[in-house]
């Protein structure tokens, strides 16, 4: 439940019920409608009422760092250092899903590595730089020697070299 790049309201507040310790679903609630359309006095602790920190609902941390056979999954309510916290939570991709995914990832890849390929090619042919030269001709072996392995969590072509690559020109 992520509010892509949403900021939260500095004055809204989310609660949860809380019974026996525990969350009584992964559902939090404004504060606002709780004690205006539901009457529920979240301050009276007779209604078992907590606040939550809804943090994770605002930002996209936690989905930006998901490796491409995983997937979000439900958010769960956990006490975490003495405050009750929406925890976002993630899941591997299995069967169909996976296979369908590991196809598009390797497509993909493929193509990257073949468009790096001919750039790097048509750098290697205009450097005038034995050194780097011969630095462009070794990533370029190492690009054409890369396969996909299905099996790697986070799959990556091999990266140019520092030494060759290509950026703005100097400012002197």
């Amino acid at each position: 439940m992520t509010l892509k790049n949403a900021t939260p309201p500095q004055d809204r507040k989310y609660y949860t019920k809380i019974i026996d310790g525990q969350p009584v679903s992964n559902i939090v609630e404004d504060e606002f409608d709780l004690m205006n359309y539901r009457n529920i006095d979240v301050h009276d602790p007779s209604q078992n009422y907590h606040l939550v920190d809804c943090s994770a609902m605002f930002n996209n941390n936690f989905e930006n760092s998901l490796l491409p056979y995983e997937r979000l999954a439900e958010t769960t309510i956990e006490l975490v250092d003495e405050t009750w916290t929406l925890v976002e939570n993630k899941t591997e991709l299995t069967g169909e899903p996976l296979a369908e995914k590991q196809q598009f990832v390797e497509q993909q890849m493929t193509f990257e590595r073949d468009a790096q390929v001919e750039l790097a090619e048509d750098y290697e042919s205009k450097e005038t730089d034995p050194t780097k030269k011969a630095t462009w001709q070794q990533f370029i072996t190492d690009l054409e020697d890369w396969t996909f392995d299905p099996d790697d969590k986070n799959p990556v072509l091999p990266p140019i070299p520092e030494s060759i690559r290509p950026g703005p020109p100097d400012a002197n």
